[in-house]
């Protein structure tokens, strides 16, 4: 493939545009998403997870997409996780350097979870699902310490994320 996927920062106003990954033939960076202090990122380059400084720099790989694809990782709310999606019907929790990785919401009714997004009290696990039958889940909650999916029913659910309680 000739794709070229680079993440960029950029200020509120569209100024000061930084390019944060290199430009490598054939490889994909996405999916970023900010630590929750603002000093990390974590992302997505070819199925595997990456974590690197908020300028680019020290970018490591915490998850090698040789034991299968990772996609759509993003940060617990108190920078001690980070959750992704793992071989399109997983999802992972696993420490920022890739370690402490346990699998939750194992479904095989599903094409393809989306969007997994952790409580504030890192608790549940919120993500979309999409199925190739019509009336199938499309919404699911994972309880993270038993590891318990509950179902909402609906259709065009894409970014499902938590409000924080004051």
């Amino acid at each position: 493939t000739n794709t070229l996927n680079k993440m960029f920062s950029v200020n509120s106003d569209g100024s000061n545009l930084v390019q944060l990954t290199p430009e490598t033939l054939g490889v994909n960076d996405s999916d970023g998403s900010f630590s929750p202090n603002g000093t990390k990122i974590a992302f997505e380059r070819g199925y595997s997870v990456w974590v690197c400084d908020a300028d680019g720099s020290n970018q490591v790989l915490i998850a090698d997409s040789s034991s299968g694809e990772y996609r759509n990782p993003n940060w617990s709310p108190d920078g001690s996780k980070i959750v992704c999606v793992f071989n399109y019907n997983e999802l992972t929790v696993m420490n920022p350097d890739g370690s402490g990785i346990s699998r939750q919401a194992v479904s095989t009714a599903v094409n393809s979870f989306y969007g997994p997004k952790m409580s504030p009290d890192g608790s549940m696990i919120s993500f979309a699902a999409s199925t190739a039958a019509p009336g199938r889940p499309w919404f699911g909650i994972v309880e993270v310490a038993t590891n318990k999916v509950f179902w909402r029913f609906g259709k065009g659910f894409t970014n499902i994320g938590w409000i924080n309680q004051l």
